[in-house]
């Protein structure tokens, strides 16, 4: 606090009174008037803390200048000290609060003693005062900062908050917070309120050497402490910005710099409306208020900091979750849920043992936690397992969460999912090994040339049928293993085309073999070459003419027969016709050197194998058989095969015809079922209707209704019936008829019209813009029969059905699943035939059989599944155009 008392004293030709007054006490600081517009200048321009004024003196009256101060100053000490008092000073005198008269004794040393103690007493009086009055003033300030600052979101409330604040409370008159730019070397305002008027406009505050620096805003900003001036007026180092100033008031100042943790958030400036309005406790209570704002603006920015965090950790594409010190999961995000398959419900307060595959020792798991325990960060590839129970591949890394001590309150988990980059270095590395191994292992001679014909590599089979040694070989060039007379155009070194030609190579011993050369240009260590693969076709050539006329006979009857036809030897296709493949779904060259059991259910296929080996001994007659085949989609189709011997290459073998019969065998069953549905279901509706009609004639008139309605139900019901069987008997009557059908187009028609058809049920859909299938025209029927049937059998009151389309290359899945009561087992086995239709079997109805006949007709599949928790999921799979 400062202890200076700053005394004005006025009067006229008495200055040696006025200086005697400044020596009687340590603390008193005289300023001398000796007339009234001295005096009214001195008080407009300096620090005064009291007044002592003669009762006349030039240009007024001391009452004149009293109340001349009053109307100005009207909290400042005023003391007359006189040598007669009047009445009329007396009164005047004793109508304010702070003014004393004080009357002149001859003894002139006690006299200025007297008045010495008087100003003295009357100045801290009125210090004290007014202390009390700013303390709770500024208790007042900070308990409504701290309100605001507990209730305060971001950084712009808590400025503008602050500055509104501040400025409302006396004897403040603006505040404003400042933002620094290092870059600029400028503070720059970011929020004010109170009595402005263009002031931070006008003016320019900078943080580096110039007199812009040199005052309290650009101080405080240097030295993260709180500067105040004082004495805006008289203050030389407020000279940048004293005019603009005073002009709006301000007579003192203080730069509040708002620092936490060596942090500077801003620097917070306060003007008041006179001079040496911040003492040292004014100023002790803003450094608090400093502090508490500061701390607000420091977590403002952490919960900004948190919140992005937050979002960057919720939208990464990497899978993040959070433990405590024990390994609980505490927090995951969703790209956990995609990867893992685990619901982040799940997950939390559950441990990563969750994910463990197993395929980690116990050795890895030991040194993660020495590691991360440590304080270390873990970073090491790892095979976890999914929900699903499929692994993944993924890159960790798992670091400690430590505070400042490093004490370690839990850790954080990073995964990358490397599951395909994995794969394609397996496949690669398998793929290295494979062509490493072909390349050793291939009977034809290899050869890798440059394009000037200088050989690079050979593989074994070349070094062996040439008779040279290996490394002889590599040292060679191509000129040297072709036979002298036989001339190589050197273009033939550098070709870049792949071509097929014939040529002749010479053996160590001199003998000429006759070769096929596939030729590639490939890269060899990083330098154009070329590949040639060289097949030994001498023998080959001999045989050609011989199987050319064969072959012409083979190809006459063999591929245009309706029949498959297929050769096996030794339990491997080694031949197919066409036919085969439009059967099976199978080219040539994927059943070449396979087994035939291939194509047969697995259950039966041993009993394959044991069929042509038996017709192979002649052991069994021909045919006809009956056995399923398994297509290349899957689908089980009934052939009958005839079986017979030939000779094949030189060895026996023998020969299967075989025969589509599967609209034989789908009339045969067509037929059994209608036949036993119609009889069956027919036979206990009629029992029903005639049940009822008994009824209504022996009972009276009044259940007439309801029998009536009963009857009028099951006989709805039957019609229905006899409606799909006709929908049967016409699908199976003719050929079927295949057709490009938009299935997407369809689906989104038949959903439209079922949702009014049935709005007590929920019908989604999901489908792209267009998904073209080959199919017949009932196709739309059969799923229109499998969304009914949901709703109709649904034991819900509300029935929820999703449909679905999906092109999974060259098939168009369509999708149906409900949440009903479920379709029988043994329903579905007997569609998909896993189980023969056996003569108690009468089924719930014909629904299910059209949708299979449709399906089948349209070269389609149907699949049934349970639905989780409850439902069925049917799927039919069509093939895509």
């Amino acid at each position: 606090m400062n202890d200076v008392i700053r005394v004005l004293y006025v009067a006229t030709g008495d200055d040696e009174l006025g200086r005697s007054l400044d020596a009687q006490h340590a603390t008193l600081n005289v300023r001398i008037a000796a007339d009234l517009r001295e005096a009214m200048d001195c008080l407009d321009t300096e620090s005064i803390d009291c007044i002592v004024a003669r009762q006349n003196f030039s240009g007024g009256t001391g009452i004149d200048f009293l109340k001349a101060v009053r109307a100005e100053f009207p909290e400042l000490p005023f003391v007359f000290f006189i040598d007669e008092c009047s009445n009329e000073l007396v009164q005047e005198a004793l109508a304010g609060d702070r003014t004393a008269v004080l009357p002149r004794v001859e003894d002139e040393a006690a006299a200025m003693s007297l008045l010495a103690d008087r100003v003295v007493t009357v100045v801290q009086k009125q210090r004290s005062d007014r202390r009390k009055d700013e303390l709770e003033r500024i208790t007042d300030v900070i308990r409504s900062l701290n309100q605001a600052l507990v209730y305060a979101r971001s950084r712009v409330d808590i400025d503008r908050q602050v500055c509104e604040i501040i400025s409302g409370s006396d004897p403040y008159r603006f505040a404003w917070m400042g933002e620094h730019n290092p870059d600029e070397q400028r503070v720059l305002p970011r929020a004010s309120a109170g009595v402005e008027e263009d002031y931070l406009e006008e003016i320019t505050i900078t943080t580096d050497e110039a007199p812009t620096a040199q005052g309290p805003t650009g101080k405080a900003v240097q030295t993260h402490e709180i500067q105040v001036m004082q004495n805006i007026p008289g203050d030389p180092a407020y000279e940048p910005w004293r005019e603009q100033a005073l002009e709006r008031g301000y007579k003192s100042s203080a730069a509040i710099p708002l620092v936490h943790d060596e942090t500077l958030y801003g620097v917070l400036n306060v003007y008041a409306d006179r001079a040496d309005a911040f003492d040292d406790t004014e100023i002790d209570l803003l450094q608090e208020v400093s502090d508490d704002i500061a701390y607000a603006l420091n977590t403002v920015r952490m919960r900004e900091d948190l919140r992005r965090f937050e979002r960057a950790v919720e939208q990464a594409a990497d899978a993040i979750f959070i433990t405590d010190v024990e390994g609980t999961i505490e927090y995951a995000n969703p790209a956990f849920e995609v990867l893992t398959g685990y619901d982040r419900e799940e997950a939390i307060n559950q441990t990563p043992r969750i994910l463990k595959s197993g395929k980690q020792d116990e050795t890895y798991y030991e040194q993660l936690w020495e590691t991360i325990l440590d304080g270390e960060i873990w970073e090491e590839e790892i095979v976890n397992e999914r929900k699903s129970g499929d692994y993944y591949y993924a890159e960790q890394t798992i670091a400690p969460i430590a505070d400042e001590t490093r004490n370690i309150s839990g850790f954080v988990a990073i995964q990358r999912d490397v599951s395909q980059r994995k794969k394609r270095e397996r496949e690669l590395e398998e793929s290295r090994e494979t062509y490493r191994t072909l390349y050793e292992s291939i009977h034809d001679l290899v050869f890798v040339h440059d394009h000037e014909g200088e050989i690079l590599s050979v593989n074994r089979a070349a070094a062996e049928m040439l008779g040279y040694d290996r490394d002889e070989l590599e040292s060679m060039h191509m000129d040297d293993i072709h036979p002298a007379d036989v001339l190589v155009p050197e273009r033939e070194y550098r070709d870049t085309e792949e071509d097929v030609i014939e040529s002749e190579l010479a053996t160590s011993d001199g003998r000429t073999l006759t070769v096929s050369v596939t030729r590639t240009p490939v890269t060899f260590f990083g330098e154009g070459a070329i590949l040639g693969v060289a097949r030994d076709v001498t023998e080959r050539k001999a045989r050609e003419e011989e199987l050319r006329a064969r072959k012409a006979l083979y190809e006459a009857v063999v591929e245009n027969v309706h029949d498959g036809l297929m050769i096996v030897q030794d339990d491997t296709i080694e031949y197919v016709n066409p036919r085969v493949d439009e059967l099976t779904g199978y080219p040539a060259d994927t059943l070449i050197g396979e087994s035939p059991a291939m194509l047969a259910l697995e259950d039966d296929r041993e009993m394959v194998i044991d069929l042509y080996r038996a017709h192979a001994r002649e052991d069994v007659p021909s045919g006809p058989h009956e056995i399923t085949v398994v297509t290349r989609t899957g689908e089980q189709v009934p052939v009958e095969v005839n079986i017979g011997t030939l000779e094949y290459e030189g060895a026996p073998a023998t020969i299967v015809a075989i025969r589509d019969v599967t609209d034989r065998v789908d009339r045969t069953r067509q037929l059994r079922v209608l036949d036993r549905v119609l009889r069956h279901n027919i036979n206990n509706d009629m029992t029903v209707i005639q049940g009822y009609a008994e009824t209504i004639r022996a009972e009276t008139p009044d259940a007439i209704a309801s029998y009536a309605e009963e009857i009028l139900s099951q006989s709805d019901d039957l019609l229905e019936m006899i409606q799909k069987e006709r929908a049967i008997v016409e699908e199976i009557s003719d050929p079927p008829e295949h057709v490009e059908i938009d299935l997407a187009h369809s689906v989104n028609r038949l959903v439209s019209t079922l949702r009014e058809q049935y709005p007590e049920a929920t019908i989604d859909l999901d489908c792209p813009e267009q998904a073209t299938a080959t199919a017949t025209e009932s196709i739309d029927r059969a799923i229109r029969e499998l969304v009914e049937n949901a709703i109709n059998h649904s034991d819900r009151e509300t029935p929820t059905i999703a449909v679905s389309i999906q092109t999974h290359g060259e098939q168009v899945q369509v999708e149906i699943v409900d949440d009903g009561p479920g379709i029988p087992s043994e329903e579905t086995k007997v569609l998909t035939r896993e189980r023969e239709v056996k003569p108690l079997y009468h089924g719930s109805g014909l629904g299910l059989w059209l949708v299979n006949w449709i399906v089948r007709r349209s070269k389609g599949t149907i699949r049934f599944a349970e639905n989780e928790p409850r439902g069925s999921v049917i799927t039919i799979e069509l093939r895509a155009t």
